[in-house]
């Protein structure tokens, strides 16, 4: 059991790392360019907000593995520490 649990949080570190980078993808493909100037003021940063919260809301593919992979790091540290639910 407990080789099944790092494996299976393992995968999970891996799907989180999957996710981060198809994020960051998502986001540099939309800003382009524009991404290396930075805003510089706290009213533009803010309005920014928006923006990240509708990339949240369209991107269910990569925020679906974070989540996922986060559960199964769980899972697996639980299984393989014999914590709830698999403890004796």
């Amino acid at each position: 059991m407990v080789f099944l649990g790092y494996l299976i949080a393992f995968l999970g570190v891996v799907l989180i790392f999957i996710g981060v980078v198809a994020a960051a993808l998502k986001v540099g493909a939309e800003r382009g360019a524009g991404m290396i100037k930075a805003e510089d003021t706290l009213a533009k940063v803010l309005g920014a907000l928006p923006k990240v919260i509708e990339a949240l809301a369209k991107a269910p593919k990569w925020l679906a593995m974070i989540l996922v992979g986060l559960f199964m790091v769980w899972f697996g540290s639980a299984l393989a520490s014999g914590g709830w639910p698999f403890g004796r």
